[in-house]
């Protein structure tokens, strides 16, 4: 159906058939014909497209790595109130390697998308996943204390103990990869479109 629908320039269509190249289902894994057909909706203002092709160049999957690409693009997805540009741009904005790094947006962003989940119809195991991810980043170092702030006073000694921490390897990395599979639409949270 995407095929075919993309085919005949429907958004959706193109969208999908993006994600399906992206990930591999139905079709041969293809990250240049990803991006193609993510262009193509996101050029039509499918909110889908633009966080797909926002992910794309978050994680240099058939196109250069750009951070302000992926910016533009996740931004005119959050816009639309699309949960993957949400999460995207709070991926771009807690990486330190970003020169878009600013933690107090990416905190910003990770709570607008939790609003958005929380009151949409999303299928409940789809709809948990994404709030793990979003609880797992109140955890990275870099972003904790961002967190602290917006949650109010009372979380903030325990952020100041996780930024301080002398064993910052215990929390892991940034829980950017994860993030990034999802805004390309993989990995099991790959059925939350809105």
């Amino acid at each position: 159906w995407f095929k075919k629908a993309a085919d005949q320039g429907n958004a959706e269509g193109q969208a999908g058939l993006g994600c399906a190249y992206m990930s591999g289902e139905g079709v041969a894994k293809s990250y240049p014909e990803a991006v193609k057909w993510f262009t193509k909706a996101a050029d039509q203002g499918n909110a889908q497209g633009q966080a797909g092709l926002g992910g794309a160049y978050l994680s240099g999957n058939g196109v250069e790595k750009s951070y302000p690409e992926a910016v533009k693009w996740f931004k005119k997805a959050a816009d639309q109130e699309n949960i993957k540009g949400q999460v995207g741009l709070g991926a771009v904005y807690m990486s330190p390697e970003s020169e878009e790094f600013n933690p107090n947006l990416a905190v910003d962003y990770f709570v607008k998308a939790k609003r958005i989940l929380e009151s949409s119809d999303l299928p409940n195991n789809a709809k948990e996943g994404l709030l793990e991810l979003i609880n797992k980043t109140k955890q990275y170092p870099p972003i904790a204390m961002a967190w602290a702030n917006a949650m109010g006073k009372e979380q903030q000694d325990s952020a100041t103990r996780q930024v301080t921490d002398p064993e910052p390897d215990k929390f892991g990395g940034p829980p950017t990869d994860v993030v990034v599979k999802f805004a390309l639409g993989q990995g099991n949270n790959s059925s939350a479109e809105n």
